[in-house]
């Protein structure tokens, strides 16, 4: 029996040995990973380092344009305020035309209306006249031959 407890602790002590084996590589390999991992961290670390540097550089010069545009912009806005003014005088000046070549028009319709009564005033005082004229021609005529 105690033959079989030595063998019993023979393998007990050999599966250990595996065991501890097995968990030294295991050990190993993550030591290993662990170590990739750090590398991977540092570069990372000097590469973000370096996107935000740029970044910032970026920003600023972004934060300058806008301020460049922006005081641009202040300088230009009294051209377009003038340009609403223009566009406001040429409403305004479009409208007095209309009103003045509306009043014109109608000056000129009354003018026609009255030159044309006036021409038919003349053609029909023009027949009258004819026609006491051929009366009185007429009546010489008459008193002529008696």
């Amino acid at each position: 029996m105690i033959a079989i407890l030595y063998w019993a602790a023979m393998v007990a002590a050999v599966a250990l040995l595996i065991g501890a084996i097995f968990l030294a590589k295991t050990l190993n390999a993550m030591a290993k990973t662990m170590d990739a991992v750090t590398k991977t961290m540092g570069t990372l670390d000097t590469q973000v380092t370096g996107i935000t540097t740029e970044t910032e550089l970026i920003l600023n010069k972004v934060n300058t344009l806008v301020e460049d545009v922006n005081g641009k912009v202040a300088k230009i806005d009294p051209v377009f305020d003038a340009l609403g003014d223009i566009g406001v005088s040429v409403q305004d000046l479009n409208s007095s035309v209309r009103n003045m070549s509306s009043t014109v028009s109608n000056s000129v319709k009354m003018t026609e209306e009255k030159v044309s009564n006036t021409v038919s005033y003349s053609n029909a005082f023009v027949m009258v006249r004819e026609l006491l004229k051929k009366r009185k021609e007429h009546k010489k005529a008459q008193q002529n031959e008696n």
